[in-house]
């Protein structure tokens, strides 16, 4: 009999410990493992410079005996031949390629104080949340980065290419703003240093631009064309580049009617080479493609319907998919 009970107690023991083993790992399976079964890799793709043009049509531009060095980069990068904005004036572009919607900025003349947006849900913020560095390097930003500029002095700053300082959670955090938006004579040295940023939006002058005529010029063109010549064989030499960098120039709108193609060029390690396609793609795709490059998200606006632009190049933007839920019983019963 004492045997017997013993055997009992040792079977009930063992039951027991099993169901406690059982309930611990359904309880463990309500932390991260549980909603990350199968996360992405990290992209190759480990810095972006995102470079941005005025108001130039594709048809324009491509061909252009204004714009011979830009023409030389195509056989030696992927470009697309149907990429519009969809948008005039510039905020709204601008806008657009930070949040994937236009809150309703349709006029190029507000300020931020006249128009200011209550959001969170933007690109930069998701990337400072993932603990990804970020810059806005503007070519004559006034007070240069001493403070958090949002006012618009004119030629040849436009505060409407410069749309994080329309966030609130930006323009009311005056530090944060001034870390992230820099002088555009800064992005060399860290360049040089080896201490870039992953996400850099790059944001020349007017005149740089192509959008109006610098003094002693003649050639709004010629002048965009002649600033890239410079600028671009500056980031190609860099580390940064080399190891896993992925430079898109691209134009903030045509600089016709709203449906024109404008363009958008990719050079990079890992871009095709001499390669163009037509696909549909929008500043909601350069949005989506940042999004997935560095794995925040939700995806914002129009980005979550628009396509990336992973076709231009031979990898994939990341290994995987992208994190995956599993349902588990997040509530198990343990009985004692």
């Amino acid at each position: 009999m004492f045997r017997q009970v013993n055997r009992r107690q040792a079977r009930s023991a063992v039951a027991a410990f099993a169901s406690l083993a059982l309930c611990g790992a359904a309880l463990a399976l309500t932390g991260p493992l549980a909603n990350n079964a199968s996360a992405a890799t990290a992209s190759p793709i480990k810095t972006t410079f995102v470079v941005m043009m005025e108001n130039t049509d594709w048809s324009v531009v491509k061909g252009s005996r204004s714009f011979p060095y830009f023409n030389s980069l195509l056989p030696k990068g992927a470009h697309t031949e149907n990429y519009r904005s969809g948008l005039h004036p510039s905020l709204p572009n601008y806008v657009t390629l930070e949040a994937g919607k236009t809150f309703g900025e349709t006029n190029g003349s507000n300020l931020p104080s006249d128009h200011p947006i209550n959001s969170t849900a933007h690109l930069t913020t998701q990337l400072s949340a993932a603990g990804v560095d970020w810059k806005y390097w503007a070519e004559s930003l006034p007070g240069n980065g001493a403070t958090c500029n949002t006012s618009d002095p004119g030629t040849p700053y436009s505060l409407d290419h410069n749309a994080q300082v329309y966030f609130n959670d930006v323009r009311n955090n005056p530090s944060y703003c001034m870390a992230h938006e820099r002088p555009y004579s800064g992005l060399s040295g860290a360049l040089s240093s080896n201490s870039v940023s992953g996400y850099n939006l790059i944001v020349p002058n007017d005149y740089d631009q192509g959008e109006k005529l610098a003094p002693g010029s003649g050639n709004m063109l010629r002048q965009a064309d002649k600033w890239l010549s410079h600028e671009i064989p500056m980031i190609q030499a860099s580390s940064a580049y080399k190891n896993g960098a992925a430079i898109m120039i691209l134009w903030d709108e045509g600089g016709g009617t709203d449906t024109n193609p404008s363009g958008l060029l990719v050079l990079s390690p890992f871009a095709k080479v001499n390669y163009s396609n037509s696909i549909a793609y929008s500043h909601a795709s350069t949005l989506r493609t940042m999004q997935t490059v560095f794995r925040v998200g939700p995806l914002l606006g129009a980005a979550a319907n628009a396509n990336d632009l992973s076709d231009l190049f031979t990898v994939p933007l990341v290994s995987s998919s992208g994190p995956t839920t599993t349902t588990v019983n997040t509530t198990p019963v343990c009985q004692g």
